[in-house]
């Protein structure tokens, strides 16, 4: 297996983009990666694309032609994939790219992810959403995403005397960083008060315990390790990935506190990197609710 690299990246502002379609945000960002890169289209090998409900959020099907012709890769018959896994729909799109250009099989691959989420109405939207839950087991008898992750946060405080404040302490910590970057979708501070004090969901989670829907792209560029400094100064070599799949519904689970699709992906990646949870200086972890980031951290050791 060859060594992969990024040689280019582009992202979108996130927020309620009503001004703009999927089309545009994916173009967007696709232009900002080739740029970024020095490619041409005609050096595109391939093209995939995380997208988790576009048939739900603008009754659109068929991302994947969709995507490479407003990209302008259509005429070129660039082969282009749509990939849906819920929340992780962009970074598995990034891993199939990594083992695209790591079998050898393409040089230059383009690795993207993209929603459009703000168009439909609220109840639309969860609605969407709770979809990437059992929709038979769990949805059919009203749960929604919110409440899955109460109960799991319910189960950790009780078992680990985890309290709100901490919870509230991982919202009131991404709201600050994300003052400090201009495509974020909320400059504001927050507080553990206001945390807590905010809208209930689902107990104990609260409305700034939970993300927002929100629209947005982003894409990079793939090519293999010895051939990246042709394309970019200081290419970013991918040394670990991994992935792993657990019950959908959970019920099922082991264990409502732990994400054992997390622990094993993080295992595998760390161990074809070659380095120990302990060597991370920085971790950027799924925070679609307060406790889901702190079971992350855990899970990933």
């Amino acid at each position: 297996m060859r060594s992969v690299s990024i040689i280019g990246v582009g992202c979108t502002k996130f927020g309620e983009r009503w001004d703009v379609s999927l089309r545009d945000m994916i173009a967007e960002a696709g232009v900002m990666a080739i740029g970024d890169a020095e490619i041409t289209g005609e050096q595109i090998d391939a093209l995939f694309v995380g997208n988790m409900s576009g048939g739900r959020f603008i009754e659109q099907e068929h991302i994947g032609a969709l995507i490479a012709d407003c990209a302008g890769l259509s005429r070129l018959h660039v082969p282009s994939t749509r990939v849906e896994a819920a929340c992780a729909s962009g970074g598995l799109a990034l891993r199939q790219a990594v083992l695209a250009v790591a079998s050898g099989y393409n040089d230059i691959v383009i690795a993207a992810g993209v929603e459009k989420m703000t168009d439909v109405s609220s109840g639309t939207a969860a609605d969407a959403l709770a979809a990437a839950a059992d929709r038979e087991w769990e949805c059919f008898f009203g749960a929604t995403f919110p409440a899955l992750y109460a109960m799991m946060a319910k189960l950790h405080m009780r078992r680990y005397g985890t309290t709100h404040d901490q919870m509230a302490q991982v919202a009131v910590k991404n709201h600050h960083h994300a003052c400090f970057n201009p495509i974020a979708q909320y400059h504001m501070e927050v507080s553990i008060e206001d945390v807590n004090r905010s809208p209930l969901v689902a107990d104990p989670l609260h409305v700034l315990d939970c993300s927002p829907i929100s629209d947005g792209a982003a894409a990079v560029v793939l090519a293999p390790t010895e051939m990246a400094r042709r394309f970019a100064d200081t290419p970013i070599k991918i040394i670990g990935s991994g992935q792993a799949s657990d019950t959908l519904a959970l019920h099922d689970r082991r264990d409502l506190t732990t994400l054992d699709a997390t622990v094993h992906a993080g295992r595998a990646a760390f161990a074809q990197a070659g380095i120990e949870p302990r060597q991370v200086d920085v971790a950027e972890v799924h925070d679609c609710f307060t406790i889901a980031e702190i079971l992350a951290i855990e899970d990933l050791g």
